[in-house]
């Protein structure tokens, strides 16, 4: 179908078999555009105009067999062209190809391709929901490049169907890219399966992408790279036997300014090799801000040196780790690791309500490095070292900062632990420490440490602000508790005890 602005219907069920170049291809449709001039001063002889737009709509499409070939194609279109159900499978080409496309809507349906992306759309604007999409091969599974609109896989049933099927949503295997982005619009997929690609996704300067209910198997490099991604969401899915390479498995990464927004929620996570889940702010990101929610996960650290949730931000920040387990196997490992750089911005930090297991040496549940003002909370947290010289938390905290540690219990079953270790804090700042429960009494022949605060720094004393009103209890310490002689004033309870 060849240009003009008119319009056509394909009504009822309309199949195209074993095509070999494109089975559908709509180009160079027209809308013409009311003219709103009109010097006319006489209103009852004026008559309203409206523009005239080529349209192409099509019910119930099939396309089977198109071997070398793309299933639907749609070039160079200032028209509408609309769907309400298609099922397209392609061998070498793209089952929806599209190009240049003003407007494109399609209701339902479901689409497959070999060899080549299942959709390959560029400079689109598009409103597409289907069923389901498998993809086996290829570049790409996805590719959505300078286009507006959504992109969605639902699953079985319809897009509010709560009883939907694993898997039901379809596949992507086998592609160096499952789904690639630029410059798009929002992009969904629910119950679709991504086996054995070298990266799950690849993100730039695009909307949104959200992945729910997904089983990750066997990705070779990453699971998703991005850089100014605004809203990523990736909750409910499993993630087993993924030897990725790049270090990272999840790496959010923002150079410019803007609010972004990440969730990781939900997800189990049976091994890992490296930093998990990784967001970042770069040069011309440094006033960017960020709300982070990485919750109800279970996640296992396989590999020396790996960490769950890292976030290295130098913005505004608002973020929420709670209700994770953590399970770390090898040495040198992490849960969350934070890293905020000298600012005048806001930063929230809730960790609450985790339960982290070491089995591994030298390993640590909580890090925070901030050089801005910061308020934070660690809440009812159970952290267990089954390997020698763990950490529980570890805090530097900048200027005028604000800490809640609180009801957490951490046990060391090795030896030679520190539960709470705050190297260094500045000025103005205030800790209330209540209620912990520490036990390092199961090893005695190595140093363990309960509450350490090593350094007070600033120009206005005193530098820090101790608050308990419930007693911590800590036991087995061979340095139960350390504060400087001066520069801190308040109290801490200590085994029903004022300490400081």
């Amino acid at each position: 179908i060849i240009g003009g602005h008119g319009e056509i219907t394909l009504g009822g069920a309309t199949v195209i078999r074993n095509t070999t170049s494109s089975a559908l291809r709509i180009a160079d449709l027209e809308t013409l555009y009311a003219d709103d001039e009109d010097d006319s001063t006489d209103e009852s002889n004026e008559e309203e105009e409206e523009d005239v737009v080529g349209t192409v709509h099509v019910e119930d499409l099939t396309i089977i067999g198109a071997s070398r070939s793309r299933g639907i194609t749609i070039l160079e279109s200032d028209g509408l062209v609309s769907f309400d159900q298609i099922d397209v499978t392609s061998t070498d080409g793209a089952a929806l190809h599209f190009r240049n496309a003003a407007e494109i809507w399609i209701g339902d349906g479901t689409i497959k391709s070999s060899g080549a992306p299942v959709a390959d759309i560029q400079g689109s604007e598009i409103d597409i929901s289907l069923t389901s999409l498998f993809a086996d091969g290829g570049p790409q599974g996805i590719r959505i490049v300078d286009s507006e609109g959504g992109f969605f896989v639902y699953g079985d049933g319809a897009q509010d169907d709560e009883d939907a099927i694993e898997g039901t949503g379809g596949i992507i295997q086998n592609t160096d890219v499952a789904i690639y982005l630029d410059g798009a619009g929002e992009t969904g997929t629910r119950y679709v399966n991504y086996l054995s690609n070298q990266r799950v996704a690849t993100v730039k300067d695009t909307d949104s992408l959200e992945i729910q209910l997904a089983k990750v198997t066997h990705t070779a490099v990453s699971f998703i790279e991005a850089t100014n991604l605004t809203r990523l969401s990736f909750t409910g899915s499993h993630f087993e036997d993924n030897p990725t390479t790049s270090g990272y498995g999840f790496h959010l990464k923002v150079n410019e300014s803007g609010s972004f927004v990440s969730t990781f929620s939900d997800n189990f996570v049976l091994d890992t090799n490296g930093t998990l889940f990784s967001v970042s702010a770069l040069s011309g990101g440094e006033s960017a801000k960020i709300s982070q929610t990485f919750k109800s996960n279970d996640i296992t650290l396989s590999t020396s040196g790996d960490i769950a949730s890292r976030l290295d931000w130098a913005g505004t920040v608002q973020a929420e780790f709670s209700g994770n387990t953590i399970t770390g196997e090898a040495d040198v490992q992490k849960a969350f690791d934070f890293v905020f750089a000298d600012s005048s911005n806001t930063t929230e930090v809730a960790v609450n309500s985790n339960q982290v297991v070491f089995n591994g040496s030298d390993s640590m549940a909580v890090q925070v490095l901030s050089e801005a003002p910061i308020s934070f909370s660690a809440q009812q947290n159970q952290i267990a070292f089954n390997g020698r010289d763990g950490e529980g938390f570890d805090l530097t905290f900048g200027r005028v900062s604000s800490a809640t540690i609180s009801s957490n219990s951490i046990y060391d079953y090795a030896g030679g632990a520190t539960a709470i270790h705050i190297p260094s804090v500045y000025d103005g700042t205030q800790i209330a420490l209540d209620n912990n429960l520490i036990d390092l009494s199961r090893v005695s022949q190595f140093i363990d440490r309960g509450i350490i605060l090593s350094e007070v720094a600033g120009s206005d004393d005193p530098f820090v602000t101790m608050y308990s009103s419930i007693s911590n209890t800590i036991s087995g310490a061979s340095t139960p508790y350390y504060f400087p002689a001066s520069g801190v004033t308040g109290q801490v309870i200590v085994n029903d005890q004022v300490i400081k």
